[in-house]
């Protein structure tokens, strides 16, 4: 299934992902995801993860997730303020769970059920480094702004 990416904002980008994304898309995304350091080394922005409509990723997803934050530990610390996983689902938060029990993030992580919640969660990021940020209202459908990432 697909994962759109929303790049608008110069401080915020929504990766959303619907249902379980085959392992294909999933590794396009990371692609995406480490163009898009490169494109942006210099800034730091804060990176949500939606899966609300996201089902639970296999236990190989979740180690392919576990590869990149390891691959990636340096860019995604200079290039982050956080990640915020909007999930709200029981299960799907339990495998981010599982994730970081696996691989350390290298930046802060915070777990949310909804996206309203977004903006108090990632508020105080904004405020330790000094950046006067308001944070985007995102479309509850991710196809409506979203650029779908392919394989």
């Amino acid at each position: 299934m697909p994962i759109y990416l929303e790049q608008g904002h110069p401080h915020v980008v929504r990766a959303s992902f619907v249902d379980v994304p085959s392992d294909e898309d999933l590794e396009a995304y990371f692609h995406a995801a480490e163009s898009l350091l490169r494109e942006r080394a210099g800034t730091r922005f804060v990176t949500l993860l939606d899966a609300r409509s996201g089902g639970t990723p296999p236990v190989e997803q979740l180690r392919m997730h576990a590869a990149f934050l390891k691959r990636n530990a340096d860019s995604l610390a200079a290039g982050l303020y956080g990640v915020l996983f909007a999930a709200s689902r029981p299960m799907v938060r339990g495998a981010v769970r599982a994730l970081f029990w696996m691989q350390a993030s290298p930046v802060p992580c915070l777990v949310i059920r909804e996206l309203s919640e977004a903006d108090d969660a990632a508020r105080p990021w904004f405020e330790a480094a000094k950046v006067p940020v308001e944070f985007p209202t995102f479309d509850l459908d991710p196809t409506a702004r979203g650029r779908r990432v392919r394989a």
